[in-house]
């Protein structure tokens, strides 16, 4: 088993590879990527820096500071459970492609998933160690991908399918505001989308195509493969269903906690608008973004931008506490597979003679 601690560092620091193992066209990407995060560091302390030129962070902490313990109790639990929904909607997906990974697994991987989208600079961290998690519970590292991207995809379906029956439905002050129709148009997008990617799942074959199409042929009939699973869509759709209720009852907690009477259909809607708004990987762990996406959605229901600030930070710390917890089994969980293959690899180099 890896030592608690030694993964962490791993991923927190690269470790310097000497030059001459690398061609120039990698350095080139490698400091491109470095680049890019830098960029998106910049950009979100400056979106956070025009929020905070907008409103009054003493107003702020006192909000903050008057919020109820209770709701916002309230608001981690549902935060967990909405995780663990994710996780077995996770495991369903996996098992619709016979390569499953196990509950607890699953459960263990999206914790960890929790984590990682706190304190890394991009919404794909999260994504990332899944993966890991599921290659090294013994799933082929291919197919530990593709389940991953097939659980995003579903988990941004049921975005755009939340947003679009809004807008059709209506029955609340932010569906009439004109930014709404530009988040719908984005919904329906999505949805149409989806429905694209299940089609040509379910004609395209890879004989027709070029080599290089092969990864995408492979992801669009796993993802039409789940769709037509009778029993693995019905789960998948069922825990769906959980976690988008129990995230938008996260929500609407942190907004009773300050005194503001947000109702669950407004909730709803608003937790679509964050999720949809934190595509855009400018920030780290969302901060910047979430909070002025808020400002935007709660505008129209008359909360002022002092209160949507305060909402939104604490829902951001509660986030930050099941990020916590997912450290805590992130670290208390090794990796086996995984270390197997460090400890080969290092005993063909010495074998080789190369160097460490």
């Amino acid at each position: 088993m890896v030592k608690r601690g030694t993964m962490l560092y791993l991923a927190l620091r690269r470790r310097p590879l000497p030059s001459a193992g690398l061609s120039a066209g990698v350095e080139r990407l490698l400091a491109l990527r470095n680049w890019l995060v830098a960029l998106k560091l910049l950009a979100g302390a400056a979106l956070i820096y025009l929020i905070l030129r907008r409103v009054d962070a003493h107003q702020i902490s006192g909000i903050m500071l008057g919020a109820r313990p209770g709701p916002l109790a309230l608001a981690c639990l549902f935060i967990a459970g909405a995780v663990v929904s994710n996780a077995y909607r996770w495991r369903s997906i996996t098992r619709c492609l016979d390569h499953g990974v196990s509950g607890r697994t699953a459960v263990i991987g999206y914790f960890e998933s929790m984590f990682f989208n706190q304190i890394l600079p991009t919404g794909i961290g999260g994504d990332a160690i899944r993966v890991v998690r599921a290659y090294d519970a013994g799933v082929m590292a291919g197919w530990a991908l593709v389940g991953v991207l097939i659980d995003r995809a579903f988990g941004l379906l049921a975005v755009g399918v939340v947003l679009v029956v809004a807008y059709l439905v209506g029955g609340s002050g932010i569906t009439a505001a004109p930014l709404f129709a530009w988040l719908a148009a984005i919904a329906l997008m999505v949805v149409l989308g989806a429905a694209v990617a299940v089609w040509l799942g379910a004609i395209v074959r890879q004989e027709r195509l070029p080599r290089w199409t092969a990864p995408l042929v492979s992801l669009l009939q796993a993802f039409t493969r789940v769709f037509r699973s009778s029993g693995g869509i019905a789960e998948v759709v069922m825990t769906l269903v959980v976690s988008t209720v129990l995230m938008a009852a996260s929500l609407v907690a942190c907004a009773h906690s300050v005194g503001v009477d947000l109702g669950f259909w407004d909730g709803l809607i608003v937790m679509q608008g964050i999720l949809l708004a934190a595509l855009v990987p400018i920030s780290i762990g969302g901060w910047g973004v979430r909070e002025g996406a808020l400002i935007l959605l709660f505008a129209p229901l008359g909360v002022g931008a002092d209160q949507a600030v305060a909402i939104s930070v604490l829902f951001g710390l509660a986030l930050t506490a099941i990020g916590l917890v997912g450290a805590m089994v992130w670290l208390a969980s090794g990796y086996r597979r995984v270390d197997l293959a460090m400890r080969l690899g290092a005993i063909r180099r010495k074998s080789s003679g190369g160097a460490p």
